[in-house]
């Protein structure tokens, strides 16, 4: 029920059940993040177990 980000890339989660920050309800995992599919919860790769809620509005980067 877990999966880790790998790769270099981002994974977008759209929680349909509750409302993140600012009107948002998109997680932005990053590679090494990991996310509790029966909990629902996001996790950062740091020595601490505390799951994070932020959720920033920014421009897709582009690429050069």
């Amino acid at each position: 029920d877990q999966f880790n980000v790998i790769g270099q890339s981002l994974v977008a989660i759209y929680d349909n059940q509750r409302m993140l920050s600012d009107a948002g309800r998109f997680y932005f995992l990053q590679p090494g993040d990991s996310y509790d599919m029966s909990e629902r919860t996001p996790r950062r790769r740091t020595f601490s177990s505390d799951s994070f809620n932020l959720v920033r509005e920014e421009s897709w980067p582009t690429q050069k």
